[in-house]
């Protein structure tokens, strides 16, 4: 969480920021819904959100690690986990549905 809030922090500020970005890599996880997220036939991560995620890292001064998932559902696990942001996350399926009020913040 602290690290969403200091990436949106550097961007608004702009360059001169960045240069404090932490230098540990943001790690994204997203699932293939073409066209926000989806791996490309070369193996690589590629779509609107996927784009939009790499553009504000850059300017932050991030590396982005991009991790695909089989399993919406289980995106939030992926969070506690170690992953930093998802991609393509339904709110109503990742955790387990509507009703789960971990699952709303996103």
């Amino acid at each position: 969480m602290i690290r969403q809030i200091l990436l949106v922090i550097l961007f608004v500020t702009g360059p001169a920021a960045a240069t404090v970005a932490m230098a540990e890599p943001i790690r994204m996880t997203y699932e293939e819904f073409h066209p926000y997220s989806f791996t490309d036939s070369a193996g690589e991560p590629q779509g609107v959100s996927i784009d939009i995620m790499r553009r504000i890292a850059d300017a932050a001064g991030y590396e982005v690690l991009f991790q695909p998932t089989q399993n919406p559902a289980g995106m939030l696990e992926e969070l506690r986990s170690g992953c930093d942001l998802a991609a393509g996350a339904d709110p109503g399926t990742a955790g387990g549905g509507a009703g789960d009020g971990e699952a709303r913040r996103f």
